[in-house]
């Protein structure tokens, strides 16, 4: 094999790889002290009604007002790193704050498209079932 097709070869590979989906993790950060339904503010550096969207299908209530809302979710959207059957692939991380403290962080990596089961959606059911929210126990779409 000539070094030019095993150099396109690895680049293939190299590429293939950046662009594989990951599933979500979570680590928590520290204390949350909930007295009442988290009601959650969302900030996205890109596709924030995406992003709202995927948390409120997963039982979460979120306001477009942040007095009225008990937690702020920082979703981080990475640069492209692909395509796939569910839109632009990306490295998408969330950060749950309370009071501004980080309580909870997940990543990711998948489509970001409006199709069941993208990261997006990945995320947003596993924050809601490490809160116990109502109805987070279903699996996602």
């Amino acid at each position: 094999m000539s070094s030019s097709k095993l150099a396109g070869l690895i680049g293939a590979l190299f590429l293939s790889a950046c662009a594989a989906d990951v599933a979500p993790t979570a680590r928590v950060l520290g204390t949350l002290d909930l007295k009442e339904a988290p009601v959650l503010f969302v900030t996205a550096n890109r596709d924030r009604e995406r992003v709202a969207e995927s948390l409120t299908d997963a039982g979460f209530s979120v306001t477009e007002e942040v007095r009225k809302a008990n937690l702020v979710l920082e979703a981080k959207l990475g640069s492209k790193r692909g395509d796939g059957p569910c839109g632009v692939v990306r490295n998408v991380i969330y950060v749950l704050l309370e009071r501004g403290a980080p309580v909870i962080q997940l990543k990711g990596r998948g489509g970001t498209g409006w199709c069941p089961n993208s990261i997006l959606d990945q995320l947003s059911h596993e924050l809601a079932r490490s809160l116990e929210v109502p109805g987070s126990d279903r699996k996602p779409l």
